[in-house]
């Protein structure tokens, strides 16, 4: 499956791929930013892939990145970590990861950070 299928299909309820949603907006933020910081990949290839611009990966390395990590915006550090722990065992592995096998380990780290989310929100009402 094509990069633009799986996050137009799977992860956007078939919205846009240039969808500003919040959480479209910090799935591709995860997962370029792991990509960048843990391959010899530079933005603009990372960009290439996901059909933005170079500039876009700037900006999600020097803005998006920093705020959504201190503001813990939609589980977004633990979708981070976790791209960031795939990247390295597949570099480690000496093999090509792309960003379309990496959101599809985002996709499940959504469902279960949703799951997460509605256990605290049920002990917070308590």
């Amino acid at each position: 499956m094509e990069l633009t299928e799986l996050l137009s299909s799977r992860w956007y309820d078939e919205v846009d791929l240039n969808t500003r949603k919040t959480e479209a907006i910090l799935a591709r933020c995860a997962a370029s930013v792991a990509m960048y910081k843990n391959t010899p990949k530079t933005g603009s290839s990372i960009g290439r892939e996901l059909g933005k611009d170079h500039s876009t990966i700037s900006h999600y390395l020097n803005v998006v990145h920093p705020q959504a990590m201190q503001q813990k915006l939609k589980g977004y550090p633990v979708m981070y970590l976790e791209a960031c722990k795939l990247v390295r065992e597949d570099e480690e592995a000496n093999r090509s990861m792309t960003l379309t096998s990496l959101f599809k380990r985002l996709e499940q780290l959504k469902n279960e950070a949703k799951a997460l989310q509605q256990v605290i929100d049920e002990v917070t009402e308590l």
